[in-house]
């Protein structure tokens, strides 16, 4: 074989062909396709004939250069040479036709042999295996077998290379089981077969037949240890992954770089620094060159477990710094919440001349998210349009979040339609927006069109969608999720259990919540978390309490969540003792260290007590700077405590915080109608809308025969708005003849006038009214808290209609029943 055709270099080995005679076209090894073949030309022209390795060669290149049809005239010539019987050159016709996956003349070839000997079998074997042809290639290994031709180890291994994944199982085990059945087994071959086996296990996701061929093995050399280490890393089995490679350690077993970057991935995925770091200093300790797949997941580990100082200094030793490099750093403070570091981060990198890539832009606008920084943002964004990447998946995906989270749903939707291939994650993002936005209907009616464009929904998706029913009370349209999340089999799922628990107690169906909690057989401290919240909201604060003992009894450990559950619960149930008690019991007993959030409901319940001073008390404790919440809930409690002198200091200093938050003035102008200074009541209210701090418009949701409704306060284009307006003044007038006896005219009046205002959750229960039958549950959602006089309208309205009729609003659900309120107020 000549020393210029395989080093490719052409030029060269025309010069010796030049000075050949007879020529012989070895030197076609060349991948040079077009110069191969116009040597060969030339040699026929000289009718020099090619011998067997130069057609050989020839089929070589023609395969790497992917031509087929040139493939397909040298194969007519070899076939007029006589040639095509030789074993080697079968080989190569099959390989050919294979590489291309043209099995059908590779079979033609076979077939018009009249002895197929091992190898070519091998070769057609290995085209299929490329492919990922397995049940082919046990219908090969039966054609085989039946010529009669035994398959070897080499069969083998190309054969269980066909099967990688969970649905080609099935193929991979009954190719074991032919093996055995010829009499060849891992325990007693070449070692490259068991590996070979124990990754076929591995990549089609079953870890314990990988396991036991591995523990069969009586060799094992440091890529078997390293398939079986990868495999559990891998499929989320972190620590088992973590204790094979200290039994490898143990055995005396030299780690090479792989097994390095497969336990440094583990401890990365279970944030286990210490063992992360351990694992570090016996890499230092081998004396190995580390490559930047090794550097990048030492990275990868500091990066994901907070540890910057230690990930700034293996990055900035790093040679040479790679994009990638530059990526990991990034996705670690992302990861962290560290946004305004990772934006940092992206621009030093660009400032060092470095392209970013589409992974970068991933995580500076996923920064943009957490900073709600809708103009870096959109800088971003132009310099994506810029670099031609606005076309990405996963940069349209974070795109479309970004703009969701800042607000602007038309950009997000903008974005949403300019990416080709949608996948769930789009959807979601989309509809996670909306939701942010309190827009539940478009979430429902985005979920709907995803499914009729055959997408099917994720997790992450089930709970957008569930959170949506919840947000306006869509409980029937609920209800059929519920049904399909089940066929999906996600109801098992904590995050989806969850969100379900949560769902049904905001449309008031507090049976439906318990039955799902108790459907789960090991509910987490998420679900137990969502039905403490349920109870509480639904005026069952003591279930709340009493299935918070239930949680402990079963030995799941309460976190930050829990505690802000039950405070709330106390809070409702006015019980300052408890509230202490559970206070005091997060920090002492289970090492959680209150909260800003914490603070701020031990306030209220103290406060709401007429416990101002110890509320005040309270406040002077909080490790950080005094919070808004803490200072609307002593602001709120003077209102019942009519308590003019502190209600005009709190508002003062919470004004100073939070300059823009509207609720100070409205309670502060609350405070003074109830003084009976209604002309400072007005001034505050003036104040408020010249600073443009405007109140979150009311908003009210009713679902009828699965399809929601929204009406917003004095609303006037809802089609059927003069019928509810004659129904709302059908029940003012009912109220008044029932109330006729007790009441004067001044009252009266008032009363009427109560019943007619439009605000939205009353316009929804007069709709609800109207368009159901008689006997059904009215369900109805609001976005801020109702007002007493709805909430007074509402209760005789259950009376005198009827009704059941579930509110659910930002402070509790209200279950009106015979004119009777479930909040008891």
């Amino acid at each position: 074989m000549s020393p210029f055709s395989s080093s490719g270099n052409v030029c060269k080995a025309r010069r010796v062909f030049d000075n050949l005679l007879p020529k012989n076209l070895c030197y076609t090894e060349s991948d040079n396709l077009k110069e191969a073949l116009r040597f060969y030309h030339q040699c026929r022209d000289e009718r020099v004939q090619p011998t067997i390795d130069v057609y050989i060669a020839l089929l070589k290149v023609c395969s790497k250069s992917a031509s087929i049809s040139e493939g397909r005239l040298i194969h007519s010539e070899i076939i007029g040479s006589g040639y095509v019987e030789h074993g080697h050159m079968s080989k190569a016709l099959v390989a050919m036709y294979s590489r291309f996956a043209n099995f059908e003349d590779a079979l033609l070839v076979l077939q018009r042999l009249q002895k197929v000997d091992l190898i070519v079998w091998n070769s057609l074997v290995t085209g299929y295996a490329k492919y990922k042809e397995s049940s082919r290639v046990l219908n090969i290994l039966k054609c085989m077998q039946n010529n009669g031709n035994q398959p070897n180890h080499v069969t083998y291994v190309c054969a269980l290379k066909s099967c990688s994944n969970r649905r080609q199982l099935l193929q991979g085990m009954l190719i074991h089981c032919d093996m055995l059945e010829n009499g060849i087994s891992p325990v007693f071959s070449q070692s490259i077969l068991g590996n070979q086996l124990v990754f076929m296990y591995v990549k089609c996701g079953c870890l314990e037949a990988a396991r036991a061929v591995f523990e069969s093995l009586p060799e094992r050399d440091a890529l078997t240890w390293n398939i079986l280490i990868d495999g559990y890393s891998s499929h989320g089995f972190v620590e088992t992954a973590l204790d094979v490679y200290h039994a490898m350690c143990l055995q005396g077993i030299q780690p090479t770089l792989v097994t390095f970057v497969c336990t440094l991935k583990a401890c990365s995925v279970m944030r286990n620094l210490k063992q992360g770091q351990k694992i570090h200093s016996q890499l230092t300790m081998t004396g190995l060159k580390l490559d930047a797949i090794v550097e990048n997941a030492l990275l990868d580990l500091y990066s994901k477990c907070g540890r910057f100082e230690d990930s700034s200094y293996v990055f900035y030793g790093l040679p040479q710094k790679s994009v990638i490099a530059w990526n990991t750093v990034m996705a670690g403070y992302v990861s962290h919440q560290c946004g305004s570091s990772t934006l940092d981060f992206f621009r030093q990198m660009q400032a060092e001349g470095l392209q970013p890539d589409s992974v970068s832009f991933v995580c500076a606008l996923k920064a943009c998210s957490s900073l709600f920084d809708l103009d870096q943002g959109k800088t971003i964004h132009s310099e994506v349009i810029k670099n031609g990447l606005d076309l990405d998946l996963y940069i349209g995906n974070s795109l479309i979040t970004m703009y969701g989270t800042c607000g602007k749903v038309e950009d997000a939707e903008s974005v949403f339609e300019r990416v080709q291939q949608r996948d769930v994650v789009t959807w979601s993002a989309l509809m996670t927006g909306y939701a942010n936005d309190g827009l539940g209907k478009e979430v429902l009616q985005t979920f709907n069109k995803m499914r009729v464009e055959g997408v099917e929904p994720d997790e992450a998706a089930f709970v957008c969608v569930l959170k949506a029913c919840g947000d306006v009370a869509a409980l029937e349209q609920g209800m059929e999720l519920h049904a399909y999340a089940v066929e999906n089999g996600y109801e098992v799922d904590t995050p989806v259990a969850s969100t379900l628990i949560t769902m049904y107690g905001k449309c008031g169906s507090l049976d439906m919540a318990i039955l799902v909690l108790n459907r789960l057989t090991r509910p987490s401290v998420i679900s137990f978390n969502a039905m403490v919240a349920t109870f509480s909201e639904h005026g069952k604060s003591e279930f709340s309490v009493e299935l918070y003992q239930n949680m402990i009894s079963r030995a799941v450990k309460p976190n930050s969540i829990t505690f802000i559950c039950l405070l709330s619960a106390c809070k409702k149930l006015d019980s300052v003792v408890e509230g202490c008690l559970f206070f005091r019991s997060m920090q002492r007993d289970h090492g959680i260290v209150p909260e800003v959030e914490h603070y701020g409901c031990m306030v209220e319940i103290l406060s709401k007590a007429g416990h101002i001073n110890a509320a005040e008390d309270l406040i002077e404790t909080i490790p950080t700077a005094c919070n808004i919440v803490c200072l609307i809930s002593l602001l709120s409690s003077c209102d019942g405590l009519s308590d003019l002198c502190r209600g005009k200091r709190y508002f003062e200093y919470a004004s100073k915080i939070d300059p823009v938050n509207s609720s100070v003035y409205v309670l502060m102008s609350k405070l003074y109608k109830v003084a009976g200074l209604h002309s400072k009541a007005l001034e505050m209210e003036s104040l408020r809308m010249q600073r443009n701090m405007w109140k979150k418009p009311g908003k009210a949701f009713i679902e009828v025969d699965k399809k929601v409704f929204e009406f917003v306060v004095g609303d006037k284009t809802h089609p059927k708005i003069e019928e509810i307006n004659l129904k709302l003044k059908e029940l003012s007038n009912r109220n008044s003849k029932i109330h006729n006896t007790a009441a004067d005219e001044s009252s009266l009046s008032k009363d009427r006038n109560t019943s007619l205002c439009g605000h939205s959750e009353r316009l929804a229960i007069a709709f609800g009214l109207l368009n159901t039958n008689s006997g059904t549950t009215i369900r109805v959602s609001k976005n801020i808290r109702m007002c007493v006089d709805c909430h007074t309208t509402a209760k005789f309205t259950s009376s005198i209609e009827n009704r059941e009729i579930v509110v659910s609003d930002s402070y509790c659900v209200h279950n009106f029943r015979e004119g009777i309120c479930s909040c008891k107020e």
